[in-house]
């Protein structure tokens, strides 16, 4: 699994030169930068305008006011058992975006360990490349759910996998997501050619779409609550490469 490289915010080391007889001043200006720097490093449960990331460190992100929000979980991926499952996250993601690469390496696993495996909660991969900064993100995203044609939810989430896992060893050129499939069982050339027509830009841009309309505007995005029968999910907005206690928090409010 990956790690990764650009920012929600960039992370910023703050140095303060606070001299004995400048303290008075120096600890208003300190004050005002520090709250500065944490209202950037973002990646907190907060009102639904998020950035793009978070910060390495957990302690940077002190708990805010949840805000809730409603999306769909459309026609999109699911891992996990959607009929047992009392809750959903959905994921708005990008397969360049370190953090969402984060979230993927050392959150996702506890949650699955924890509540997918057991059939209480699915999550639910909804594409949000942001093409301004990260050009590969929807060639990626096309990539992954050419494998959904040739295998289905399985072969969607291993490839999603895959992705991930290679991103930060450098561009993935066509025939190197060919070569990705082809490691998962699936057809080469079937994926390179999919990949080529952009058959998936239409549903990822949709995909990109709902998330601005949830409130979801950097990623990883999130939103985490109550799965509807009629495909709704209705919760709370997390945004960030949080760790696992913050979801754990979130869907403990909604099983």
């Amino acid at each position: 699994m990956a790690k990764s490289t650009k920012p929600q915010t960039e992370e910023t080391v703050i140095t303060l030169d606070i001299k004995p007889l400048l303290q008075p001043v120096a600890t208003i200006i300190a004050s005002i930068i520090i709250a500065a720097a944490i209202m950037l490093s973002g990646g907190t449960v907060k009102t639904g305008t998020t950035t793009a990331g978070t910060t390495s460190s957990a302690a940077a992100n002190p708990p805010a006011a949840v805000t809730t929000g409603s999306t769909s979980i459309d026609d999109d991926p699911i891992l996990g058992n959607r009929d047992t499952a009392k809750v959903a996250i959905v994921e708005f993601s990008d397969y360049e975006c370190p953090f969402c690469q984060r979230f993927w390496e050392q959150t996702l696993p506890q949650i699955k360990s924890t509540y997918i495996d057991s059939g209480e909660v699915v999550l639910v991969y909804r594409d949000l490349p942001l093409t301004s900064i990260h050009p590969n993100a929807q060639r990626y995203a096309n990539a992954v759910n050419c494998a959904l044609d040739q295998g289905g939810n399985t072969a969607y989430f291993n490839m999603h996998d895959a992705v991930f896992a290679a991103v930060n060893n450098g561009e993935l050129s066509n025939s190197k997501l060919g070569d990705l499939a082809a490691g998962i069982g699936l057809n080469k050339t079937d994926l390179e050619s999919c990949i080529t027509s952009n058959k998936y830009d239409a549903e990822i841009n949709a995909d990109s779409s709902a998330g601005a309309a949830a409130g979801i505007n950097g990623t990883p995005g999130f939103i985490v609550g109550t799965l509807n029968a009629d495909g709704t999910v209705s919760g709370d907005i997390i945004s960030g490469a949080q760790p696992f206690s913050a979801f754990e928090a979130a869907i403990s409010k909604y099983l």
